[in-house]
């Protein structure tokens, strides 16, 4: 029973560093994406990277716990790029706003960029896949 808990109190030990440590990673994500001077660049970079994760990422062997870690990390930084994209967007039409004050208010609305729509099929794709693995879960 004391190896137990001596056992338990270490991986309690183990994960809290863990935690710390992805607190800080996340924390410098901020940072970074906040800094960055190209959000849209930024963005299609990150769903790159999240892409080649996907495409080598091998369902069957991974547990449920494991990719709902790198979805969790994936959503708070995807959320932390896209907001990004609105502010740089903001700025620069800002910019003809002024210059052409009688403009057609429609013509300034925001628009959806393609990062973003890239991201949203993304997330879409990611969530397949999660769907895909808890099949392959439930039938072993």
């Amino acid at each position: 029973m004391v190896e137990e808990d001596e056992e338990n109190a270490q991986l309690t030990a183990q994960l809290r560093f863990i935690g710390g440590q992805v607190n800080m990673l996340m924390d410098l994500c901020v940072a970074f994406i906040s800094a960055n001077s190209d959000p849209e660049g930024l963005a299609q970079r990150f769903e790159a990277t999240v892409k080649n994760t996907l495409t080598h990422t091998d369902m069957k062997i991974i547990a449920q716990e494991f990719f709902d870690g790198e979805l969790d990390i994936v959503n708070r930084v995807r959320h932390e790029v896209m907001s990004a994209l609105p502010r740089k967007e903001k700025q620069h039409k800002e910019i003809p706003a002024l210059l052409a004050a009688s403009a057609d208010a429609d013509k300034l609305a925001p628009s959806k960029s393609s990062a973003s729509r890239s991201l949203e099929a993304l997330t879409s794709e990611w969530m397949d896949r999660a769907s895909e693995l808890e099949k392959n879960n439930a039938g072993s």
